[in-house]
């Protein structure tokens, strides 16, 4: 405190996250952090890959710190410019809504791209098997039939990928779209095959996935079957038409 009595420069920092206030948000120093805003710090102030203090708080899942970062009006859709992120991209890395909940109360935007994957919130969430965010998400009105660029992958290709059963359920009863085909022309019943995923093929099936769906190599999902995986065949039977 006596530094900032004394105008101690705010805007250096050094090179783990940045100035003073980024650092502290990052840290989890709640009493620093409620000090350095007390003293009129910036609280937007970009630090490394020009992230704020609400995009670390919220990486590291400093609660405290995030309901102090937004009373004092820190923005919840400021992008950082590296991979233009806002925070409500990285309430994934924790299973638990808490944050994502604070920060949708104060206006974050649910379609909010990156320039990296150029994902929503949404397709962070499914890809990282949060179910509670993914349903929170989709209550809130989120696009579950997204496409984004780099791959063409909707949010079902995400989970089904990624094997997350739970998501999967939850975007099928919210009624996303089942056979839509990525850049491979892969739907989500050709990753089921691709990854040898038994349950989340059945599932895929039940909300009536296609048999007779060719990727961009001319292959159905039963094309994909290798020696390995025959055991697939008793799910899957033929493909053809």
């Amino acid at each position: 405190e006596m530094f900032l009595r004394f105008g101690a420069d705010t805007s250096q920092g050094g090179p783990e996250s940045g100035p003073p206030l980024n650092t502290a948000a990052y840290k989890g120093f709640y009493d620093v952090v409620r000090l350095l805003l007390k003293y009129k710090v910036d609280v937007n102030i970009r630090g490394l890959l020009g992230r704020t203090p609400l995009h670390w708080a919220v990486h590291f899942n400093r609660k405290r710190i995030v309901r102090l970062l937004l009373k004092n009006n820190a923005d919840v859709n400021l992008a950082d410019t590296h991979e233009h992120k806002t925070p409500l991209h990285s309430a994934p890395q924790y299973p638990d809504t808490v944050i994502a909940k604070l920060l949708l109360l104060n206006g974050a935007n649910l379609a909010a791209v990156d320039n990296k994957y150029k994902w929503t919130p949404l397709f962070e969430a499914a890809y990282h098997g949060r179910h509670e965010l993914v349903k929170l998400y989709v209550s809130k009105g989120a696009s579950i039939n997204f496409v984004e660029d780099r791959q063409k992958w909707t949010p079902l290709h995400a989970a089904t990928a990624l094997g997350h059963l739970k998501v999967m359920k939850l975007l099928l009863l919210a009624g996303c779209r089942v056979n839509e085909q990525d850049n491979k022309g892969f739907t989500p019943l050709h990753w089921t095959v691709w990854n040898d995923r038994p349950a989340e093929m059945k599932l895929l099936l039940k909300y009536n996935a296609l048999k007779t769906v060719k990727d961009l190599m001319g292959r159905t999902p039963c094309d994909l079957i290798t020696k390995k995986r025959t055991h697939l065949f008793k799910i899957l039977g033929t493909c053809t038409p």
